[in-house]
């Protein structure tokens, strides 16, 4: 769709270019997370210059990982070679070129109204390097039986999520506190909020 936030990826040493494709929605429900909102959804419109570049610096997180995915196969560098709102300005192959589409669903904030997807496209012409590795590391995996296991990439995950360090902040609705009462708060004191513990 027009608009769209294209990110164009380059993996040196493998040749041509990777685009990761998300609606202007999502990218501006990220642009808001990023300056302290609550990731809300927006209207379908085309990024300011500035949340363009705000972006480009939150597509950064997520082209880090193309190392980590490839890292099995061949040690990639991935870059940033620019991040377009309109796809008629963007052609990496030509139409007839073969490519791999992944698409991913996510969410910003845990609400189906924030949900969308994220679309990789890989060129065959840039996987073709990385192509007879790929088939002889899935051989020797099926010669030794190995089977993707749920648990085994349940316990990898979880030990990279116990690494993570993540900021909890909690926001109750307001209450009218006479300023006297504040100013004679003491320690064992109980505020009486109106905020309903079922909320």
């Amino acid at each position: 769709p027009n608009p769209s936030v294209l990110t164009l990826v380059t993996l040196d040493p493998l040749p041509g270019t990777v685009v990761m494709e998300m609606s202007s929605q999502m990218g501006l429900m990220l642009v808001d997370r990023v300056l302290g909102g609550l990731g809300s959804p927006s209207a379908m419109r085309r990024p300011t210059e500035l949340e363009m570049k705000l972006m480009n610096e939150v597509v950064q997180y997520s082209v880090d990982a193309f190392a980590e995915t490839f890292s099995p196969l061949l040690e990639v560098a991935p870059k940033i070679s620019s991040v377009e709102s309109n796809p008629h300005f963007v052609q990496v192959v030509p139409p007839s070129e073969t490519t791999l589409l992944l698409s991913f669903a996510f969410s910003v904030s845990a609400s189906a109204t924030t949900e969308g997807l994220l679309t990789l496209c890989y060129p065959i012409s840039t996987l073709q390097p990385v192509m007879e590795r790929l088939q002889q590391h899935e051989s020797v995996r099926q010669a030794h039986g190995l089977q993707p296991e749920n648990t085994h990439v349940q316990e990898l995950l979880t030990g990279h999520l116990l690494d993570i360090e993540l900021p909890v902040s909690v926001r109750l609705k307001t209450t009218s506190v006479a300023a006297n009462d504040v100013a004679m708060l003491q320690p064992g004191d109980v505020l009486a909020l109106d905020h309903s513990t079922n909320e």
